[in-house]
């Protein structure tokens, strides 16, 4: 079976680029494929698996199977915003501010800034839509003793690296994060429209200006059927 459905799996990625389909279009149903074919459903639905887990195509209940738009990538190594890499991948990205609010520095994330215990941080939560998809849940700290009147900004409408680039002279230059792929909870599944039960991207870390001296604390919840994860890789013992 496994052969016979990375056949079919071939068979419905010429169909895609002979009709041409381009994203968002639907497929014809399994039953179609299969009777055209002269194949089993099994082997079909198989196929769809496949691409579906590649990014190729997107099934939403009741409605389909379509062509799935092209995943917006982050590399690991990069500190550009999702907006850019968004834009690169030719993905219109919007955010809604989910909650801003003051709060009292926790001793984690005292440690983690460079702060006093307790010190004013702006916490800062938004959800960002590609293509009116939702596709990422973002918590960002930052200290407000270095960032004053931060919470007045409209997020938005504005981007954070961008504020802190046009509106204190701060850039952000490295940093460090940690992925993972975890379980999601309720209100994370409820601002990215997933079932409870959803496993998806869960990266936290934080980012440092060109001094070395940290800006932000970050966490992001992402999606995996709309950003992608990649790397560049290079030896490190002959790079020493």
């Amino acid at each position: 079976m496994a052969a016979v459905s990375s056949q079919v799996r071939e068979m419905v990625l010429a169909h895609i680029r002979d009709e041409p389909l381009r994203p968002g279009d639907r497929l014809p149903p399994e039953r179609a494929f299969a009777l055209a074919w002269d194949v089993s459903r099994a082997s079909v639905r198989a196929a769809i698996a496949q691409l579906t887990d590649d990014g190729v195509l997107t099934v939403r209940q009741g409605a389909g199977t379509f062509v799935a738009p092209p995943k917006v990538e982050r590399n690991l190594w990069d500190l550009r915003s999702l907006a850019e890499s968004a834009r690169e991948a030719g993905r219109e990205l919007r955010t809604e501010v989910i909650d801003m609010r003051v709060v009292p520095a926790d001793e984690r994330t005292a440690d983690l800034l460079d702060l006093a215990a307790g010190a004013d941080v702006l916490s800062l939560r938004r959800l960002r839509i590609i293509d009116d998809v939702p596709a990422a849940v973002e918590t960002s700290m930052l200290g407000l003793s270095r960032f004053e009147s931060l919470d007045a900004v409209d997020f938005g409408a504005r981007g954070l690296y961008e504020t802190l680039a046009d509106d204190y002279d701060t850039v952000v230059t490295s940093g460090h994060q940690r992925l993972g792929i975890d379980a999601i909870g309720p209100e994370i599944a409820e601002h990215l429209d997933l079932a409870e039960t959803s496993r998806i991207f869960h990266v936290t870390g934080t980012a440092s200006d060109e001094s070395g001296r940290p800006i932000e604390r970050f966490e992001s919840w992402l999606r995996p059927d709309s950003i992608r994860f990649i790397s560049d890789l290079q030896n490190i013992e002959e790079a020493v």
